[in-house]
Parts: structure tokens; sequence; C-alpha cells
């Protein structure tokens, strides 16, 4: 995937410079985890189905699959492969469609992030 960085030119009291807009891809200054997208369209609840995410600023990646009734069906650790996560099912999921993947993200600092997302 190409990332185009735009650039844009500003004049101010007759002066014009040439400064560059920030990027969503670009990594945030704060170095706080962010969780920027989770993929659950290959989960169908099946063993071996996967998870997508992308997350920056972590070096470790939990998640968690929920049941509708709230109850953990299966957890694990995410692996990466250049900044895009992945996390493979191992257990059948019986309440599917409904129920929720819980993402948490952590770095070496100890700050961490967590997403819930409903599974339809």
């Amino acid at each position: 995937m190409k990332i185009l960085k735009r650039l844009f030119i500003s004049s101010t009291e007759g002066k014009w410079a040439l400064e560059r807009q920030p990027v969503a891809d670009e990594k945030s200054g704060d170095g706080l985890p962010d969780i920027r997208m989770v993929i659950t369209d290959c989960y169908r609840g099946a063993i071996n189905d996967v998870i997508y995410m992308i997350i920056r600023n972590v070096d470790h990646v939990m998640v968690s699959i929920l049941s509708a009734e709230g109850t953990e069906v299966e957890k694990g650790a995410a692996m990466n492969s250049s900044g895009i996560w992945s996390y493979r099912t191992g257990v059948v999921n019986p309440g599917f469609p409904d129920g929720k993947v819980v993402v948490r993200a952590g770095n070496i600092r100890g700050d961490q992030a967590e997403v819930r997302v409903a599974v339809v």
C-alpha cells in the first residue's frame, strides 16, 4: 500500500511557506498504544479463523472472544507481522454471530488501550 503525504502552501505576511500536514499513518508523538482498526470479517466462529488488527506503539496484544452472554470463549496473544497484528482462533464459538472481540494492547512502559468490537 502506498501512502502519500500531503503538502500545502500557506502565506503569512507575504511570505510563502511549504508545510507538511499530519497523516493518519504516522506514529503519534506521545507513544501511547493506538488501536486503529480491528477487522473481524474473516471471523465466523470456527477454529483457525483470523482476526486482524492495525495497532501502533505496542509490543504486546491480547485478544479475548466473548459470547453473547459475556462469558469468555477463548483468549490469547496476537502475532505481529510488519505492523499488522493477527489472532488465529483455536476454539469453536457456538454462540456466533453474537458476542464481542476484546483487544487489549500495551507497551513496555505499562501504557494500555482496550477496544471492544461487536461480532455480527
